[in-house]
This record gives C-alpha cells, structure tokens and sequence, in this order.
C-alpha cells in the first residue's frame, strides 16, 4: 500500500490544535517557549564552553547512548510546545515513582530511524540494517503492552496508560508522523500502532534470516515459512579435505543474510561445494577412485584409504584458490605417461584414459593470468572451483536484490511510517528511563508548569500569589550533588536586584534558577526539592559577563548592548530573565 497524506501528518506548533482535552477546553492558548538565544544556552551549559558546565551529562548517567544526549540539547534548545512537555513530565513522573516494578522492553534498539529509513528508501538497506529495523519494531511493539490491562498481549488494552500515552503524545510531536487507523483520525491509536509494528516485522521476516539474532524476537515465531523446510543457512564445511577458512571467506559475506526460502536455487552452492571436496579427496588426498564418497550429499567423506597422509591443500586468499605445492608422489606410481597424446593412444578404456587426463596436475593461472610456478592443480578440481565461485558470486547477486527488493516492498506497502515512528518511539523511552534513573540517583525532582492565568490549585502544593513567577524549593546547581552544595529556596514575584560579595554565589545561583526553570518548563526533572512550580515563560534568557568580541569588531561594552538589543526585542511580561553584571565592559560611571 502506498503512503498516504494520513501516514504523513504535520503537527502543529501550537497546543491550540493538539487533541489533547486538557488544552482543548482553556479560553486561551498556553504559553509557548521560544527557541534558545545562542547566548542563554551557552550560559545553560547547552553549547560548547570550556568555563561553563554542560547540562547534558547531568541529566544522564554515564551509560546512557549518545542518541539521548542529542534528543535532550534538541529538547532544550527548541522547548515543546505545553502539551507535549507535559507529556513528558507525566512520561518521566510514571518512570520515576513506577511502585509495579515493571520491566522496560530492551533499550539497546538502534535510535538512527533517519539512517534507516533514508537507506530503506534508496533500496540500499543491508540485511544488517533490517535487523536492526526489526529490533526496533519488536521493542516498540512490546512498550505498547506496558499499562495497566495489557497483560493479554493486545494492543489499546489500556484505557489511559501512565505510560504509553504520554508516550504516544510525544511521539505524534517528535515524529510528525499520525499513528492512527486509515479513517483519518489525528490522534495516534495505539491497536493501529501495534498492528503496523507488527505487520512490518512480519513482511521483514518474511526475507530477513533472524536465526543468528539474540535474544530471539518476542514475535519472531509468527512466522510460517520458517528456514527453508527447516534447514539452516550455515556456511560448507567438509573438515579437513578443504580448509574451512576457504568456505567461510566466499560465503560469509552473503551466508544468513536472507532466509533460503526467499533464494530460488539455497542448495545450488552446497552442491557445488560437494562436489569441489569430492574432487579434492580424489585429486589431491588421493582417495581411490572406486571409493564411494559419492553416495549422499550430506555424509561425511572418509580420508580413511586416502594416500595423503599430511593436508596437503593449500589455499591462495588473494587469487581465491586452492591447490598443491608439488605434484603427489602417489602419481607417478599411478601414471606413466608425460604427455596427453601417449595417453590417449595407451592401451585402456576410455574411461580409464578420461580419468587420468583429468588428474594430470598443472600449475594454475593467478588472477591476473600469470602462472603459480609454485602450485599445482587439476582440470577436475579447478572446474569444481569455478563452479563453487561461480555459484557463490550467483547467491550474494540475489541475496543483495531480494534485500533491494524488501526495502521497495516497504515503501510501496506503506511501512516505512511505523520503521520511523518505532525508532523515535524507541529513543524517546530510552531517554526518559535514563534521564529518571539518573534524576533518581542525584535526588532531583519533577516540578509543576502553569500559565498564568491556570486555577491556583494546579499551581504545586506551595500557595502562589497571581503575579507569582514560580516558587522554587531548595534548588541547587545542576553540576554538583546535594550533598556538597547550598540548597536556596525563594519565589520569583517581581523585579530582583541580587548584590552580595565576590565569590558569594550570585552567579552559581541565577544560572541554576535560570536551568531549573528551563527543564521544569520542558517536562524534565530538575535539581530542586519537591513542590517546587514554575510559570510558563514565552522565553528564557541569561546574559553572562562576556569579553570583547574582535572577530566581528566589537568591544566588551558593544558585545554587552548588543545582546541587550536581543533582550528587548525578545522578551515581555512573560519572560524570564537573568542579566548578570551589566556595564562591567565599560567605565563605573557610564556601567
């Protein structure tokens, strides 16, 4: 099925046109945070600065991916719109205080859903890639069944789910991409999510090899077809008489890539491979020609009558051969004869005659066409050769167009929506389990957004007063623990003007009001105490003590005004804002 304008659904910048009831039902639209000025996120710690701590690795703990840290400064830089940032609070509220002690699915799936989707598009995606689609797919699939009444295994079983709808609200937002049944409802449906995470994953398996995949997928025996009538894609192997290594370079690259249902001919180079050990038991081990090694494909070929007590098979790896050192000295006793003409003109029969012109030994051509004057092979073993390589470089072609094939089946049936919509679903889980674990470890908190005109009573536990800014609770710098800093508890009600002496804090203190403001307004936790609650501001801005700028011309004093200029055409009565010392750039008088 092609994609549809339902697949592809643009969100809305504003919480008036979410189909979230919360914000449906206000008078008037929630306030809305700007993007990031360049210079309040480098005070914030969200860009590069030597003498600034940065705010990620704070909200993560060592062990987090580095996909997580990028979601969060994308996060921060850009704040969600209300709705969506109070889905996150619920989303990191519920992983943070879950009392069931609920396992999460694996949050080792791959968060790059841009890469494989962008791949899978192209017809470019390896079978590599589609497992890690199908990785994807089976964990999100499975973060659908987490919430209460799910213990059934169907999707949708619950009605409001502390997880997954938060879940789900973030993801409309972060993917752009409507999840809902074909009807043209907006709202993404978690059945309809479900089901096309697992419709995807059964079209993937359906060509894809998983046999080589642990731990197995949860829905990986929903398939029928299974391996090819039950036989595994496992590369040659004929124990000594040829060196396994030679196997595994010629078939490694395309072995267990697909499933050999999905291959017209899966047996072709198991045959051919047969019959080059065959051909090498005889020719260069020596095993008589009467011996029946011929009998069964699959038995195993007995060196017990062979001459050779040695291996005497080389292999050649950068002309893809195998061969001799020297001609067998069990020949000569076997052959009399120098040359083919004598050969064809002894005495025997015709048969006899054809199986010593086949074991004459020659030396063989390397890739380039020049003569191995230090090997020898065979016209028997050198055609079972090409035939093997000839069957090898057959099997990787069409692994690579039956791969090439599943990427366009993809796209034409419609699946590449919920490939992206799995990723992103994916990170979003992953980076809100680890953001509660680390904010569980550091003792921060979830603190409460309102706007300004909210009912008091969803302002937090502490009463605020209606020009209030918020009220912080014991908040702290976010780059040092609790333990070792000087917790400050204070409400924003007005125009302050913070003096104290050097080294007393003033800075250390609006910087972390200033980051704890930010991530309360984005739904993340925040190093304050609990109660803590803070207005929603149209934009957060911090001006730092800077330097002169000569690259662009511009003294300490001009650099200052300059982002004062942004201050004032940026900010109103709903801002927040923090200005720490003002006018050092210039004289005490003019400053």
């Amino acid at each position: 099925r092609a994609a549809t304008h339902y697949d592809f659904a643009v969100v809305a910048s504003s919480s008036a046109s979410s189909c979230d009831s919360e914000y449906d039902a206000q008078a008037s639209p929630a306030t809305i945070t700007r993007p990031m000025h360049l210079e309040t996120a480098t005070q914030l710690g969200l860009m590069s600065d030597p003498s600034i701590p940065p705010l990620i690795p704070s909200l993560l703990p060592p062990s987090a991916p580095s996909a997580s840290g990028c979601f969060l400064r994308r996060w921060l830089l850009a704040p969600p719109p209300p709705d969506v940032a109070d889905a996150m609070r619920r989303l990191v509220r519920a992983l943070k205080e879950d009392d069931r002690g609920r396992a999460l699915p694996s949050l080792r799936a791959p968060a790059l859903g841009g890469r494989a989707a962008s791949l899978i598009r192209a017809g470019q995606a390896s079978a590599a890639r589609h497992r890690e689609v199908l990785v994807a797919l089976d964990a999100a699939a499975e973060v659908l069944l987490l919430d209460d009444g799910c213990d059934d295994g169907e999707f949708g079983a619950a009605a409001a789910g502390r997880v997954v709808d938060p879940l789900l609200k973030i993801l409309r937002h972060e993917a752009g991409v409507a999840g809902a049944e074909r009807g043209g409802a907006s709202a993404v449906n978690s059945a309809a999510l479900g089901e096309s995470f697992l419709d995807a994953m059964e079209k993937i398996e359906s060509v894809v090899s998983t046999q080589y995949l642990e731990p197995p997928l949860r829905n990986g025996d929903r398939d029928d077809n299974g391996s090819s009538e039950g036989q595994e894609d496992v590369i040659s192997y004929h124990g000594d008489i040829v060196p396994p290594a030679f196997f595994e370079r010629n078939e490694e690259i395309w072995r267990g890539r697909v499933k050999l249902s999905a291959l017209k001919d899966a047996g072709r180079v198991s045959r051919a491979a047969r019959r080059l050990a065959e051909a090498v038991a005889i020719d260069f081990w020596g095993l008589g020609v009467g011996d029946d090694i011929t009998a069964r494909d699959d038995s195993a070929i007995d060196l017990s009558n062979a001459r050779e007590s040695k291996n005497p098979v080389v292999q050649d790896r950068f002309n893809n051969l195998i061969a001799i050192k020297s001609i067998p000295s069990w020949w000569s006793e076997e052959v009399e004869f120098d040359d083919e003409t004598a050969m064809e003109s002894s005495n025997g029969s015709d048969d006899e005659k054809g199986d010593r012109l086949r074991r004459r030994y020659f030396r063989p051509h390397d890739r380039n066409g020049k003569v191995l004057r230090n090997r020898y092979t065979t016209k028997r073993v050198q055609r079972a050769l090409s035939d093997y390589v000839e069957a090898c470089e057959d099997a990787r072609d069409e692994v690579e167009q039956a791969l090439t094939q599943l990427s366009g089946d993809l796209v034409d049936e419609g699946h590449l929506p919920a490939i992206v919509q799995a990723f992103r679903l994916n990170l979003i889980l992953s980076t809100a389990a680890h953001h509660a674990a680390s904010s569980n470890a550091r003792g921060w908190n979830v603190g409460t957004a309102y706007d300004e005109d909210s009912d008091p009573s969803d302002r937090g536990a502490v009463s605020l007063s209606s020009s209030s800014a918020g009220m912080f609770q014991g908040v702290w710098p976010y780059w040092m623990s609790y333990a070792e800093s000087v917790p400050n508890t204070f409400s924003l009600d007005g125009l302050f003007l913070l003096t104290a002496p050097n080294m007393s804090g003033k800075s250390t203190l609006m910087r972390s009001t200033a980051a704890a403001a930010l991530l309360i307004n984005s739904g993340l936790c925040a190093p304050v105490g609990p109660g803590s609650a803070v207005r929603r501001f149209d934009s957060v801005f911090v001006r730092g003590a800077s330097a002169d700028v000569p690259a662009e011309g511009k003294s300490a004093f001009g650099a200052e005004m300059g982002d004062v200029a942004a201050l004032l055409r940026s900010c109103g009565s709903q801002s927040l804002v923090f200005v720490d010392e003002i006018g050092r750039g210039t004289s005490p008088r003019d400053g």
